[in-house]
């Protein structure tokens, strides 16, 4: 099917009919080899796929990677990104996340945290630890980390997310708050995502289409939450942004998730 899609179509709605004749995994990497193919790496649409995922899926990813590509994932983006982008991105793809425990996930751990995450940050008089400050993310179940968050606020009065954009620039801020996002709040992360492959001008089909593939299986929400932030639906955005076969595409996946939207 994937072969015959690949002759009988093209652009934009080719490229997402390709991905929908996939498994989620293959579709991912595929997406993944999209972002790193030729001059340059699309960042965001990289980190879209990468961060902010569970050790499971972190593991199926990259054993899903290695038998479509035969290569392996951590070196494939080791050479794509560099610096603090590059560190955050390894942090992630190493599936660090530790399983809650409450005996060991407790309020003074959550303390001993946020000074930690204060002093790599805002605390730092020059220059940021951005090692620590990804690794507290990453290693830090959910649960665990929105204790961090609160422990974060009762000392500095702002959250983690303030605490990130305050010492972070560029693409290395927006993919560490992505990541902070996906385990604080990550239905609104994933509604702020979708909005944000179409903003400025022009629209990011490619990263619109990821978007809306990968979080198909949690889509009903994501529209409610996207409802309640920015006054409109994803069907409204999709249809102000998109025309033609794609977005007839994109609307009826949207429809397909949430019959009844």
């Amino acid at each position: 099917m994937k072969e015959l899609l690949k002759s009988e179509t093209s652009g934009d709605f080719g490229f997402l009919l390709q991905l929908l004749s996939l498994p989620a995994p293959e579709a991912e990497c595929k997406i993944i080899r999209k972002a790193t193919k030729g001059m340059g790496t699309n960042n965001e649409l990289l980190w879209s796929v990468v961060c902010g995922r569970s050790n499971e899926e972190i593991d199926i990813l990259k054993k899903t990677y290695f038998q479509r590509y035969n290569k392996d994932l951590i070196s494939l983006v080791s050479s794509e990104v560099s610096g603090d982008l590059k560190k955050l991105h390894i942090s992630c793809l190493q599936a660090m996340e530790e399983k809650y425990d409450p005996t060991y996930h407790n309020a003074t751990k959550a303390d001993e945290d946020a000074v930690a995450f204060y002093e790599a940050g805002q605390g730092k008089r020059f220059g940021t630890d951005e090692s620590t400050i990804f690794e507290i993310i990453c290693k830090s179940p959910p649960k665990y980390l929105q204790m961090v968050d609160d422990a974060y606020v009762s000392k500095y009065n702002v959250n983690l997310e303030k605490a990130l954009e305050k010492k972070l620039r560029g693409k290395t801020e927006k993919a560490a708050i992505f990541t902070l996002g996906m385990k604080l709040h990550p239905h609104e992360t994933i509604a702020a995502h979708i909005k944000s492959t179409c903003a400025g001008i022009g629209t990011d089909e490619i990263g619109l289409s990821c978007a809306i593939l990968r979080y198909q299986h949690v889509l009903p929400r994501v529209m409610i939450e996207h409802s309640n932030l920015y006054g409109k639906t994803i069907g409204d955005r999709i249809t102000d942004e998109t025309s033609s076969d794609y977005r007839d595409l994109l609307m009826e996946m949207v429809r397909v998730a949430w019959p009844d939207a």
